[in-house]
């Protein structure tokens, strides 16, 4: 759970850190000039610019050649001293001693080599001014990153919601470490008792939601992203069943004691201060490529709202000409692990459309919970249109950048059709559901609810970048000819 945030702010940090070299390295170069001619002969003065070629203001050429090394070395020690551990949770104490002795260590090394090389001490100069520079502003871009993680984790997406299995002294104490320390983005959803007398109890203002044989209900009605288990379960068979449940539904199983299970995608430890806690991950994830996907998702749904400019001003105008009501319609969706978010279209049916569907479930053309018809009776004289190309999905373009949905992923259910799913088909709902997806693809309509379901399944099985792409580049075959559309 830590360190699956930690890979995904990484990119973030690096680049920061990147910046935060580059602006000290030409914050230094000028002013170590000056600094030299104050040292009355006690420093050397540098040579001629190393490059003749380059011409950069402010004697940025000067040093030119060194800015490589001060890069390796910063890079080697923040390694070193750990500053790339949980990223965006550590005391603002801990960053000035990690980043200072990074620092230390660096100007130590240069130095020491200086001293062993002495053609080379007109660098000198630079690197005393370059190490407190660095120091600052590597303390300022953690600050900063900070308080991006604190930002956002106000999203209901970068919280991991935990379920904590028993209320042994273990249990107690992890859910205690976890209530003290709201910045680990760790919030606790409640207890699962092996004792029925347990149920309705409180443990830290906590509540035991349920016990271990309704296990399955509790996370069917609940936001839970991972399960804890504490030991303290004799029975195989029950751990087997806990195991099942969380398996089923894409829920990562987090234990805290040696049993291991090879059925799942990733075995990770995990430290709670003094808590060893293993996290067992039914879904493979890649923290760093995740990171990459979201930005990719906010760059491209920002260039497709800046091109779609034109729809935005004529569409709104043919929906309120074919009927009266609203041009958005909103409608409450399923998101991943069953958050709930709004998601917006272009109204393509009469006002009250939702209310005419049970006059029309004789029509029904899929088989499952979910509802198609072809030349369904409640589309406005433009809905139709909307609907074939797909025009009507333009609005969820802004669910892209709030982070409620991605570019590809699942479509978002509604609940009422979640209810009905078998165990296996809410696994679909351990990702962030998309805009296009693999069923988008391949024939929509004409595929039947079933393998609908296992494409979902085979996509979050497979899940990589580049398969993002691939189903991005067939999205727009598909929209253009318009294959399975209603």
């Amino acid at each position: 759970m830590l360190k699956e945030q930690q890979r995904y702010f990484f990119p973030c940090q690096l680049l920061f850190d990147c910046l935060s070299i580059a602006i000290a390295y030409c914050l230094s170069a000028p002013l170590s000039l000056c600094f030299i001619a104050a040292s009355d002969g006690l420093l050397p003065a540098p040579p001629e610019a190393p490059f003749p070629g380059v011409a950069l203001p402010f004697y940025w050429d000067t040093y030119i050649n060194i800015l490589p090394v001060f890069f390796l070395l910063t890079f080697i020690f923040l390694n070193a001293f750990r500053c790339y551990r949980q990223l965006g949770f550590k005391r603002y104490r801990s960053v000035v001693r990690q980043t200072g002795l990074a620092c230390l260590f660096e100007g130590m090394s240069f130095f020491a080599f200086l001293t062993l090389y002495h053609p080379l001490m007109f660098y000198a100069g630079i690197t005393i001014l370059f190490l407190p520079f660095l120091w600052l502003l590597l303390m300022a871009n953690r600050v900063f990153m900070t308080r991006i993680v604190s930002s956002a984790q106000q999203q209901s997406n970068f919280v991991k919601y935990l379920l904590v299995i028993g209320t042994s002294p273990t249990a107690l104490n992890a859910a205690d470490v976890i209530d003290k320390n709201p910045d680990l983005g760790i919030r606790l959803v409640g207890f699962v008792s092996d004792a029925h007398n347990a149920l309705k109890r409180h443990y830290g203002g906590i509540s035991v939601l349920g016990t271990i044989k309704g296990l399955d209900e509790v996370l069917d009605h609940r936001i839970v992203d991972c399960v804890l288990y504490t030991g303290g379960i004799e029975d195989p068979e029950q751990l087997n069943q806990i195991v099942r449940s969380c398996e089923v539904r894409g829920i990562d199983f987090a234990y805290t004691n040696s049993l291991l299970d090879s059925r799942f995608k990733e075995v990770e430890v995990e430290q709670f201060e003094d808590i060893p806690v293993v996290v067992c991950r039914t879904v493979a994830h890649n923290p760093m490529k995740l990171f990459v996907k979201r930005c990719l998702d906010v760059v491209a749904s920002s260039i497709l709202i800046v091109l779609c400019i034109p729809l935005w001003i004529v569409v709104p105008i043919l929906i309120k000409r074919s009927s009266p009501g609203p041009v958005l319609f909103k409608q409450e969706r399923v998101g991943k692990h069953g958050r709930r978010f709004v998601m917006y279209k272009f109204r393509s049916m009469i006002v009250g459309a939702e209310e005419m569907q049970k006059n029309l479930v004789h029509l029904n053309e899929m088989q499952g919970p979910v509802f198609k018809i072809q030349d369904d009776p409640r589309f406005t004289s433009i809905g139709s249109l909307l609907r074939r190309t797909s025009i009507d999905e333009l609005p969820q373009l802004f669910n892209v950048l709030k982070g409620d949905m991605s570019l590809v992923g699942p479509r978002p259910p509604l609940f009422k059709e979640v209810v009905h799913y078998s165990p296996w088909f809410k696994k679909r709902l351990a990702v962030i559901p998309g805009i296009t997806c693999l069923w988008q693809v391949t024939g929509r309509s004409t595929i039947r609810f079933d393998e609908w379901m296992h494409l979902d399944l085979k996509y979050i099985e497979n899940w990589s970048l580049m398969l993002d792409f691939k189903i991005l580049l067939r999205t727009v075959h598909a929209v253009l000819s318009r294959k399975g559309a209603q």
